[in-house]
C-alpha cells in the first residue's frame, strides 16, 4: 500500500476492497479498476470517500445489468 492511502473498513457491513487518499482539497477513491475523485466541501474526507464508494458501487452493478440485458 502506498504511503498516505488509507483502507475503506468497512462498506455495508462488510470490509472493502477499497483505498482513499486526501491530497489538498481533493479525495480520491481507488476500488477495483476504477478511480474516483472529488472536491473537500463540507463533509469529513473519510464520509466523502464513502459516498464515492457508494456511488462507483452504484455504476458497477448498474453496468452489470446493462452487460447481462437486465
Amino acid at each position: 500500500m502506498k504511503f498516505g492511502w488509507k483502507e475503506i473498513l468497512d462498506y455495508c457491513g462488510t470490509r472493502a476492497k477499497a483505498l482513499y487518499k486526501i491530497s489538498g482539497r481533493l479525495v480520491t477513491v481507488v476500488y477495483g479498476n476504477q478511480t474516483k475523485t472529488a472536491q473537500l466541501g463540507i463533509l469529513p474526507a473519510e464520509k466523502l470517500a464513502h459516498m464515492l464508494l457508494r456511488l462507483m458501487e452504484f455504476e458497477r452493478q448498474q453496468s452489470e445489468r446493462n452487460t447481462l440485458g437486465g
